[in-house]
């Protein structure tokens, strides 16, 4: 109507902005290479890298996919470097879907920001990435922090949810 203004949030135009000129996601690779971290995140194999923030691994029933839900807002990934140099990091999780929102999540690595994800409003499993930056890493042992939008109880079961991972895959020498 003539004379009625549309208010549109500051943070919203942000989002839009950010979403249009987000980069596509190269797909996670699906074979590793000598210097690769393949940390299949179910397995027994991933606990020596997993820290904080971490619930029991677990199947899906339809897909078979062995992983762990992060069932705090904070989860800690424990990796070693010999070398510094740029890293490429992928990971495959899916969110606890809530259709009302979506699932944000931030990525550190030692304390330094390196991007937020925000999923996608889909339960279903989706490769996430970001170049780690060779001025974030440290030779010998590096903290990766995903800091979660929220976590929700579903259902019967008690833990409060956030994001189910499937697979971590960071790969040195990025150029």
């Amino acid at each position: 109507m003539k004379g009625e203004r549309l208010w549109v949030s500051v943070a919203a135009l942000a989002i839009v902005a950010t979403l249009a000129q987000a980069e596509p996601v190269p797909p996670m690779p699906a074979d590793t290479v000598p210097g690769d971290l393949l940390i299949d995140v179910g397995s027994r194999a991933a606990q020596e890298h997993l820290g904080f923030g971490w619930s029991r691994g677990e199947r899906t029933r339809e897909l078979g996919i062995i992983f762990q839900w992060i069932k705090c807002l904070e989860a800690d990934v424990w990796f070693d470097v010999e070398t510094v140099s740029d890293v490429d990091l992928w990971v495959r999780a899916a969110p606890l879907h809530l259709p009302w929102k979506r699932q944000n999540v931030g990525v550190f690595v030692n304390g330094h920001w390196l991007t937020e994800w925000v999923c996608p409003d889909d339960p279903a499993y989706s490769d996430y990435y970001v170049r780690i930056p060779a001025d974030a890493l440290e030779v010998g042992r590096n903290r990766l922090i995903f800091r979660m939008g929220y976590r929700k109880r579903m259902g019967r079961d008690k833990r409060e949810l956030a994001l189910a991972v499937d697979t971590i895959l960071l790969r040195p020498g990025a150029n």
